[in-house]
């Protein structure tokens, strides 16, 4: 894929064919015009970012919807953080976050960071290895098998185990919501 080796002009024609979908999408969960233009930016910004994975994308528009969800979930706790830890009312009408929601999302962050790791610790050698390559060190799943001597279809099944696991773990801690569950 001529994207995942860095072809802007490739991304920019993919970003217009994805794009009205994807707006379609985040409109629906997002609700506010401006969010939904910031949310399908990040998305873009998300594909290109990860672009180098996109050969791996079995199921394109599922992919896309995921990406998009994800975002459009960051984009309401951002928005939902903001809010309730704005200042006093007189500054809610300047559009800016007050230091007190940057301090939320960080150690709303540092939190979820911190059920990972404990969640990473209750893995299996060989699992939290996959991950690590997976997910720390950017490798493909094909790179891993390589590297591990396993089969590819052995790697991709861990690593959706392992993210399942993850996701459970984020769902009772409180961390991720109930319907972010049902939508991955």
């Amino acid at each position: 894929m001529r994207i995942a080796d860095g072809d802007e002009l490739a991304f920019a024609q993919f970003f217009r064919q994805y794009s009205p979908l994807l707006q379609h999408w985040i409109r629906r969960l997002v609700k506010d015009e401006q969010g939904c233009l910031e949310a399908l930016q990040d998305v873009f910004i998300q594909i290109w970012v990860y672009r180098d994975k996109l050969p791996e994308v079995l199921h394109l528009h599922a992919w896309l919807k995921t990406v998009a969800t994800h975002q459009c979930f960051k984009h309401l706790a951002r928005q939902k953080a903001y809010y309730a830890h704005s200042a006093p009312e007189g500054d809610h009408m300047t559009g800016y976050p007050s230091q007190d929601a940057g301090a939320a999302e960080t150690l709303h962050f540092k939190e979820i960071q911190a059920v990972i790791q404990q969640t990473l610790g209750t893995l299996t050698p060989q699992q939290r290895q996959i991950y690590q390559l997976s997910r720390e060190e950017g490798l493909t799943s094909d790179q891993i098998a390589q590297r591990l001597n396993l089969s590819r279809g052995h790697i991709r099944n861990t690593i959706s185990t392992i993210l399942a696991i993850i996701r459970q773990a984020l769902l009772q801690a409180g961390k991720i919501y109930w319907l972010a569950w049902i939508l991955f």
